[in-house]
């Protein structure tokens, strides 16, 4: 996700990439100092496959779901 809104804005992307152990340190660090919106929920969905099929959709109620393509100016 991260790299495709990077090249949405025409940018490098940088993802530095760390073991969630130390990321759901830091999401609970960020909550004691007072961080809104960062938790280890967070933390573990980032690292959970959110896709999901959606065939019963499309079938039932003729969902027609299009890529994500972010539009940036």
């Amino acid at each position: 996700m991260v790299e495709r809104i990077f090249f949405a804005l025409g940018r490098k992307p940088r993802v530095l990439r760390l073991p969630e152990w130390s990321m759901l340190a830091l999401a609970q660090a960020a909550g004691w100092a007072g961080a809104r919106g960062i938790s280890v929920d967070l933390v573990r969905r980032m690292n959970r496959d959110q896709v999901f099929d959606c065939s019963d959709a499309v079938r039932d109620l003729g969902y027609s779901p299009r890529g994500f393509r972010p539009q940036f100016q």
